[in-house]
């Protein structure tokens, strides 16, 4: 069992109770703030260590819809997310970040997308491909796609709502 895997069997079954802007080493993109900071909302008495893990894997989760809403703003529109890496590995996790996203999340059969990319690259470029459309056709497989539960994901955008005014919050006290 890989690590991730621990932590989501600890996470509470029910969202979080709690906010956690997921910003312990600075934030990316979309804000690029490499002074940003990391917060925990909404901890009381009652608070458990279940809630913060399901928090962290929440506020993940939404800073990938932060992007994702600068795409949709730009004309990008994404319908299908393809995931590899550590959480990737974990079921439980896709199924929570497709009903959080409301986006069908794809799993590769591949464990390095990264060499992956250069071999698509590489290949076009020397014409193995005539374009990078057929050298992903030919290479990128899927594995499998965990789709959202409506009733979920109609929970978790009102839930990032109230997120999304995290980032400046945080960024305002750290000014003071």
């Amino acid at each position: 069992m890989n690590v991730y895997d621990l932590m989501i069997d600890r996470a509470t079954k029910e969202p979080s109770p709690v906010f956690v802007l997921p910003h312990f080493a600075g934030a990316a993109t979309p804000y690029m703030d490499t002074a940003a900071q990391g917060a925990i909302v909404g901890l009381n008495i009652n608070t458990k260590p279940e809630d913060i893990i399901k928090g962290v894997i929440e506020g993940i989760t939404f800073e990938i819809m932060l992007n994702l809403e600068r795409l949709a703003a730009a004309g990008v529109e994404v319908d299908e997310l393809m995931t590899v890496g550590g959480l990737a590995k974990s079921e439980t996790f896709l199924q929570l970040k497709a009903d959080i996203m409301g986006k069908k999340i794809t799993t590769l059969n591949l464990s390095e997308a990264g060499t992956l990319g250069v071999s698509i690259l590489a290949g076009t470029a020397c014409g193995i491909y005539k374009n990078l459309d057929e050298a992903v056709s030919r290479l990128v497989k899927k594995k499998k796609t965990f789709y959202p539960d409506p009733r979920q994901n109609e929970f978790y955008r009102e839930k990032f709502e109230t997120y999304k005014k995290l980032y400046p919050a945080v960024k305002s006290l750290r000014q003071i």
